[in-house]
This record gives C-alpha cells, structure tokens and sequence, in this order.
C-alpha cells in the first residue's frame, strides 16, 4: 500500500514498504562498498567492491520500479537493472575465486575480458530493446491499479544471460567448497560461514522463479544480494584481522630460538618451529603423540597432562637443561591443545650455580660477621654493666664525698675524681652508640615532647661545667617553636648535649648558646653557638668522620674519642636530618642541624604578662634572648619608667620605684631575697615568667622545693613516715651499690628499707606498706622485673616502681615498661638525678622531710651503720678500745658460727642449722651488732617455718652484713686512733 506519493521529472512515484526496504538496503550496501575499498587490500577486493555496487544498482531499479506508478516508467527502470543484474553474480563468482584461492584472475589470456564487458553488453542491449526485442518481447499491466506491475514476455538474450548467470553462481559454490575443503580451523569456519550467506541469492531466486516467496509480489533476489553481501562484508572485516597470521605465525615460530611444539587436544604434534626441527635431528615430529618423541616423551607427560593455564618443569636431554613452559590453548572455555616452549637454561643454571655458591659464601660471611656484630655489641653492653658497676659507687660517693667538709686540696682531687668518672662513662656510651649504630640495631622512638623543655634541660645539665669555667649558659627559643613535636627526645637531647658539651669544653671565655626555632618549611632547627677556639676549614670535611677531631692537639688538650660528632651525624641521618657548621678560628663555633617534626600544640598565650612593662638590663646574649621571650609572652618591653626590673647578677639595684628580678649563676641558690625573686642560670621561660610575675604582684609567690642543693635532710619521725607511707623499699644485691643508695637517701632525707635481692624486697612488701619501690635491674633470685611483675599482682600493688640498672641493651627499657615499671635509672645516678625522680614520685616525702643544721666541729660524731653502741656504752662507758676488741672477737666468733651454720643448712638438719642461727641472734644482741641478729633471727623464723632455701638466701646476707660490720670496725679504730678519744653514745638501726 502507498505511503506518500511524489513526482521525479514529471513521472508520478508512490512510495511503499517494498521500495524502503529496498532504498536502505541500498544504502547500507553502498557505505559497506566504500568501507571495503577503504579497507586494506586483500584478494578480490575490488571484485567485492563491484558486487556491492551492481547488487545496489539492482535494488535500486527494482524500488524505482515498484514505485512508479505509469507502466513507461517501470520499463524503464527494469532495463536500467540489467547492468547490476549481470554484474552481481559475475562480480560474486570473481570474488569468490579470487579470495578463496587468492589469484586475481579467473580466467586466463584473452577470455579474462568477458566477465568484464558482459555487464556493459547486456546494459546497451537492454536499452536497446525497442529495437531488436531479444530482452522482452513486450510487457502488460497486472491489473488497471495505478502503478500494478507488468507482466514480461521475455526474449532469447533474457535466456542466454540467466544460463551466463547461473553458470557464474555454480562456479562460486564449486570454488568456495574447494576453499573450505584445502582450509582447516579458523579459516575453515570462515568459509563455512561465506557458503552458508552465498545460499541467500539462490534460495531468493528460486523461490522467485518457482513462485512460492516474493517480498511483497517482487522478486527478492536484489535484496538476498544485499544481504549476502553484508555477511560477507562483516566475514571479510573479521577475517581481515588474522588473514597475515599464518604467515606471520610461521615467520615468527621459525625466528624463535626456542624450540616450539604446539600438540592438539589428543597430544599429538600439530605444528613445530625451525628450532625444534633442529634439535630433533631432523626426524618428523608432526603428527607424532608426544609420547613417541625420544628420551623426553615419558618426563613430559606430567607438563602436558597437568591442569592449570599454565606450569613449568626443568628437563634434562643430551646433556643440557631445558626449562619447559606449558601454555594451555583455549577456545570458548574449551581446551583444544597445548603449547610447549623449551628454553635451553644449561649455560643459565651453570651461572646461577656459580652464582649460588658465591651467595652461600657471601651469607656465611655475612652471617659470621654480623654474628661478630652482635658479639661485639653485647660483648660492649656487658662490659658496659660490669664497669657501670663499680663507677656508680665511685661517681656516687665522689659527688656526696664533695659535699661534705674537705679542705682545698681534698676539694681539687675530688673534682677530678668525679671528671675522671664521668668522662669514662661519657666515653662508654660514645662506643656503644657508635657501635650499635654500625650494627643497626640502634631502634629510634616516636613520642610527643617538649622541644623548649628538652632545650632547657640540656642547657641545666651542661651548667655546671660551663659555670665552673665561668662560662654563661643561654638557652633562645623561637616564640613560633610548636609547644609539642613528634621524635626521639632521647636521641634530640644527646645530640643536643653532645654538641653543648663540645662547646663548653672548646670555650674558655665568653659563652655557649642553644638556640631552636621553626623554619616554617616542615622542620625544626637548634643551633648551638660558643665563642671557643673555632675550627679552621680545612678540617671541617672530615670533622664527622669516627674517631676524627680537629687537629691532634685538641685531643691532647681537651681529650675525648672523636666520636661525639660522627655519632650525631648519624643519628640525624637515621631521624632524616642535617647537620652543619659555621666556625672561624680564634672566633668559635656554630653547629646546626634541622630535623623533620611534626608540630601540635600552640605557641605560649600571653596572659599573664600582658600589658607588663619589663625593662631587661642584662647584656646580650642572654639579654636578647630574654627579651623575645617576655615580648612573646605579652610584656611590653622599655628602657625606663618599668614595672619590674631585671638586673644580671651584680649589678646595683636600679634608682626608679620598680620591682626587681635577680638572676644568679648556676651555683647559687635559687628563691627570694629582699628585692625580689632570685632566678638561678640558665633560666626556664616559664620561671622567668612566673618569676616576673610574682615581682608584679599578678601572681603570689609559693614555696618551692629545692632539688640538688648543698643542704642535707633527714626522714621525718617514724609516726610522719607510716601516716603519710612515704618510706622506700630499696632492692640492690651489691654491697657497693647498696652502700651508694643508702648513703644518697640518708642525705636526702627519706625513709627506706634496705634489701639485697628481689625475695627479701617482695616478703619485706608483703609486712610493711611503701610508697615506692626502688630496685635494681640484675639480681640473683629474682630479679627486678619479676620483682615488679609480682608487686603489681599483690594487693597495693599500684604504687611506683622504679628501676636503676648498668647495662645498657635497647630490650632492658622494654622489659621495664612491659612490667610496670614507670622509670629505668642509668647507673651511676647522680644525687640530683635521683632526687628528681623521687620528687616525682613521691613528692609528699620531700614536703615531710626536715633540714640538718650542719653540726660543730666538737660534736660528738653519728654511730656508724649496722651497730647500736649502746650496749657496749653501757659496759665499757664508752665505744673504746676494750669495746672494739670485744667486737672483733664477736666478728671472729660469727665467722665461725656461719661456717658451722653452712652444713646443716645444705643438708637440711633444721634442727642444729636453728641452734646456731639462734645462738649467733643471741651474741649479736648482746654487742649491739642490730643488723646481724635481725639477720640470724630471719634465718631462725624462716627455719621454724621449714623455709630452708629462704634460710640458706640469708645466710648469705649474713655473710655480707659480717663483711660489712667488719669494715666498720676498722672505720672505728681508725677514728679512735685518729680523734684519741672513744666514740660518744647513739644509736642508728639499718
């Protein structure tokens, strides 16, 4: 049925379905010839081209055709589709041949025209009809309907050229059957696939003829030509992407120089490259099953018959090693074969032998030497406790021995007695450190910390040698510094002090700065300054280098390893830093180095000093320092008309109305005189702060305690100790050190009890309450992490537990934490150390304790430790020489007692090992020998209660209380020969 009627050059059309069909046929086909000839070349491309278009040609004059409505025109257009009517099939029948054999010419000489010119001919013939009628005879309407199709009475051409026609298209059957007959695999399915499309044309043309289809009462065989030609349009494109690959596949198997078998999916040999020829020898391997192939057949078959996409295994042939790769091939999630790739890895493996073995060499090497490294690192750690050892009892009595009375030439081999001590302990950690950074091993940590803290700290601890050179201490810090950053402290303040330390040993005038300050581009910068002797260029390249300083004068005037700086050096490598150095000779010396830091936290807020007017009248450095410090901090800073005055140590009170704030050198005391509050150097910003504050009147001053002094302290009264439980529970298994840490605490005054091992402290902790626990690391029995662990399981077990010990391996602070332990004491401890952590602590007992007024040379001197004189007072009228030989006879006696005392012990004899546990109780109570008889009477109790290993323990302490009473008896003799008169009464229990 017509959809739209329409005129073309005065003839009338009417548009229907048949006609669009046809017209985007048409189009379709027009646009895949043009793709086609785009299309690179391949065999009979042009022929396929020339069938799009005289299959086009043909459609479109039967749509014309169907749509003119006057039977002039229809005859018009059916003899314009003669042209296209001849060319298809004969374009088709070309094409065919030509793809499937890949020749250009179907037939040879002089007939290759005929194909060629048949369109033409029969085109001008058609046209020509009029004249000759060999095409149709005549042609009448089928009906009166406007535009019903005409009926032809064909003529003798019209015969000729379907014979010509048909003749062409059996051709292209025979040739495409043949194709697919000599093709295989791939290209077998593609030639299927073009004769099932070349079915089309015949089955339309057929069922034309034979009357049983049309399309829409027309012939449908322009439009099965269409159609066959898009199926072979999208066969060719398709196939247009592998048509080089047999060719390109056997070029590229045959220059591989691995040999190559592809088998199919029975095993057998499909195809091989030039190189698995040759080392076949020549002998035929296509198809042969794997299984026949000589001397690998049976070794391959585990490979081939194996599951996966992929596997590999090594195999050995003719004398040479071959690695074999297997490759599934899939298709479509089938397996249809597999490919074997041998690579000959014989000269491979022989290298990778030597290789091997050269690698065991290096390892066992390797392993020796680092074996060697840890040996070395150990052997150091341990040497490190042993002479930490015996140093902390010379360090330790060095420094109280300096606060007692001594002339001036005792003074001065004291002061070089506690130099001498820490310079080898300094040297001790310099080899360590660098010796374990060699290793490796030194770990880093990562903690929040104050930077201007740790910078203060370091400035307190250098003070005291700086000062006793006359030297100022000045610490500047930058108001932007973070008030917390992320690092290491404890490696920050070594380096710190390191360098502070050089400074103030190579400055014998002026003054040492430290200064920190935020460089706004992600890290942190501390400068240390002096105004030493300075360094001269030339040796600043290998100035970090180990064991390496200036000039070996220096070391012969100063001393030192040469290792401070390389250490540094090192460290800041590790923490991702630099470090560098301005110096001029004569002038001195400025060491920086910056480190990556996180920063959190805010700068100080200024509050309390707001609005303040400060007039600083110290001279620079310390003086500029302390001006960016208050001016941060809120203070207006001027030169006159002030509120409060800030005068160097020395200088005059200043003539306006102001208040005042004194600053003293290092070894002064620190607090309030009648002008102000006194500020002892270097000085803290924050005691600065409150310091000014106080002066002003913004802020009430309260009393502080005072930590490191000269002033000696005694425990406060037994009742004071058990309300406030402030007294210690010491644990140390030298008698030296024990020694030590009783001395320390009798000076600072706390309360303790004092015991040898981790048994004795943890039954003392079970009968007496305690504040704090102070023990050793390293004990015999149980040492001081089990200690810990044990306190923290019994009731009360939550108060402060802190451990002092020699070694120094990086798993020791581990070990303490993991126990509960809240601080790890580095022996020797020095007396100010100590003090601090105990004010941590326990603060209530430094509150508690009361000062010692410093007594008369005439006054009768304290009773020595472990003896309560009394008795013998009592006897004798006073400790004299009678006593003294009464004693040593008593000495003489418990000597003997012990060793009677040893073999029951060992045996288990309670009841004789009680006897004269009892009768040595007994002798030392009635000499006064306190310590031995609480001893002896220990052993008898835990002898009643069948304890033997704990009797044994202390028979042991026993010995060494025996030792220790000893040496007091020559102290006493020493004193009565010396003083000529015997010792005064008293009585001290420890």
């Amino acid at each position: 049925m017509p959809t739209a009627a329409f005129s073309f050059l005065g003839i009338p059309y009417a548009l229907n379905p048949p006609a669009i069909l046809l017209l985007a046929a048409v189009l379709v086909t027009l646009t895949m010839a043009w793709h086609a000839s785009r299309m690179r070349r391949f065999p009979g491309r042009d022929r396929f081209v020339v069938m799009q278009v005289g299959a086009a040609i043909w459609a479109l004059a039967a749509a014309m055709e169907n749509m003119a409505q006057i039977p002039e025109a229809k005859i018009l257009w059916a003899e314009m589709a003669w042209g296209g009517i001849v060319a298809a099939p004969t374009a088709w029948a070309m094409f065919v041949w030509s793809y499937g054999h890949g020749e250009e010419k179907l037939l040879p000489g002089r007939w290759a025209w005929l194909p060629i010119s048949m369109p033409v001919v029969v085109q001008v013939l058609a046209l020509t009809n009029d004249l000759h009628h060999l095409v149709y005879r005549s042609a009448t309407p089928i009906g009166n309907a406007p535009g019903a199709p005409l009926d032809y009475h064909h003529g003798l051409l019209y015969f000729l050229v379907i014979v010509y026609l048909y003749g062409f298209m059996l051709f292209s059957v025979i040739a495409i059957i043949d194709a697919i007959h000599r093709s295989h695999g791939l290209y077998r399915r593609h030639y299927l696939g073009m004769a099932i499309a070349m079915m089309l044309p015949w089955a339309g043309n057929l069922g034309y003829v034979s009357g049983t289809f049309t399309l829409f009462d027309f012939d449908p065989t322009p439009f099965s030509f269409l159609v066959m030609g898009a199926i072979f349009h999208w066969l060719i494109y398709r196939r247009h992407l592998f048509e080089l690959l047999p060719i390109a596949r056997s070029a590229l198997l045959d220059s591989l120089p691995d040999p190559l078998l592809i088998l199919d999916g029975a095993g057998v040999v499909a195809e091989v490259n030039r190189a698995a020829r040759d080392l076949a020898g020549g002998h035929q391997l296509v198809g042969r099953s794997f299984t026949e192939l000589a001397r690998v057949g049976e070794a391959l078959a585990p490979l081939v018959r194996g599951h996966g996409a992929d596997s590999e295994m090594d195999l050995a042939a003719d004398g040479r090693q071959f690695e074999v790769r297997r490759t599934t091939l899939e298709r479509e999630g089938n397996t249809v074969g597999v490919l074997l790739m041998f690579r000959d890895v014989t000269h491979r493996r022989q290298a990778e032998d030597r290789l091997r073995a050269t690698l065991d060499d290096l390892q066992r090497a390797k392993a020796e030497a680092e074996a060697a490294s840890r040996a070395k690192s150990d052997f150091l750690a341990v040497m490190s406790h042993e002479i930490r050892t015996p140093m902390n009892g010379v360090a330790a009595m060095a420094e109280l021995l300096a606060q007692t009375r001594v002339d001036t030439e005792q003074s001065s081999m004291v002061s070089i007695l506690r130099q001498s001590a820490e310079s080898m302990l300094t040297i001790i950690d310099d080899i360590l450190d660098f010796s374990k950074i060699e290793a490796g091993r030194l770990a880093l940590e990562r903690v929040t910390f104050d930077p201007t803290r740790l910078v203060e700290d370091v400035a307190q601890m250098v003070a005291p040698r700086a000062y006793e050179k006359g030297l100022e201490v000045v610490t500047d810090i930058d108001p932007a510094l973070p008030s917390l950053i992320d690092g290491d402290p404890g490696r920050l303040r070594q380096i710190l002090l390191n360098l502070a330390g050089n400074a103030v040993k190579f400055t014998e005038r002026g003054h040492v700065l430290i200064r920190a300050e935020n460089s706004g581009v992600g890290d942190i910068r501390f400068r240390v300054a002096d105004t030493g002797i300075g360094i001269a260029p030339d040796h600043w390249d290998h100035l970090f280098q180990p064991f390496t300083q200036a000039e070996g004068s220096v070391a012969r005037r100063y001393g030192g390893t040469g290792l401070g700086l390389s250490i540094c050096k090192r460290l800041l490598d590790l923490m991702g830093g630099r470090i560098w150095l301005e110096s001029i000779p004569g002038q001195g010396s400025v060491f920086s180095f910056s480190l990556p830091a996180t920063g959190s936290g805010h700068p100080h807020d200024a509050t309390l000093l707001d609005g303040l007017r400060v007039c600083v009248t110290v001279a620079p450095p310390l003086g500029d320092a302390l001006r960016r410090l208050l001016a941060a901090r809120g203070a207006e800073m001027v030169t006159k008309a002030a509120d409060v005055v800030i005068l160097d140590d020395g200088e005059p009170p200043p003539p306006q109305d102001a208040a005042v704030v004194r600053l003293v050198p290092f070894h002064h005391m620190q607090g309030d005189i009648d002008e102000g509050p006194v500020l002892r150097k270097p000085i803290r910003a924050d005691e600065l702060e409150h310091a000014v504050a106080i002066a002003a009147g913004r802020e009430r001053a309260t009393p502080s305690l005072h930590l490191g002094g000269e002033t000696t302290y005694t425990a406060p009264p037994e009742t004071e100790v058990e309300t406030a439980n402030i007294r210690l529970l010491v644990a140390e298994d030298s008698l030296v050190n024990r020694m030590v840490i009783s001395k320390m605490l009798d000076r600072l005054g706390f309360a303790y009890d004092l015991t040898q091992d981790g048994d004795q402290a943890l039954a003392m902790f079970r009968t007496r309450r305690y504040g704090m626990v102070l023990t050793d690391f390293h004990m015999p029995g149980m040492d001081g992490v089990t200690l810990a662990r044990a306190i923290r399981r019994e009731p009360g077990g939550t108060l402060p537990i802190v451990a002092m010990t020699a070694d120094v391996l990086p798993q020791t602070t581990e070990l303490c934490a993991a126990a509960g332990i809240r601080e790890c004491l580095r022996k020797p401890v020095p007396l100010k150390r100590l003090e601090e952590v105990l004010a941590r602590h326990l603060p209530r007992a430094l509150e508690l304790r009361r000062p010692v007024v410093e007594a008369s040379p005439d006054a009768p001197p304290p009773a020595m430790p472990t003896l309560d004189n009394a008795p013998l007072v009592e006897i004798f009228g006073a400790l004299n020489d009678e006593a003294l030989a009464l004693l040593s006879d008593f000495a003489d006696n418990t000597a003997s007692r012990l060793s009677l005392l040893a073999s029951p012990l060992e045996t288990g004899d309670t009841a004789t090992a009680r006897h004269h546990a009892h009768a040595a109780r007994g002798s030392a109570r009635s000499v006064g020998a306190s310590a031995l008889a609480e001893t002896f009477g220990a052993i008898d109790d835990g002898l009643a209660d069948g304890d033997i290993p704990l009797a044994r323990r202390l028979a042991h302490q026993a010995e060494e209380r025996l030792t220790e009473f000893r040496e007091l008896l020559t102290v006493l003799d020493t004193r009565l020969k010396t003083a000529g008169k015997p010792e005064a009464p008293g009585k001290d229990v420890s």
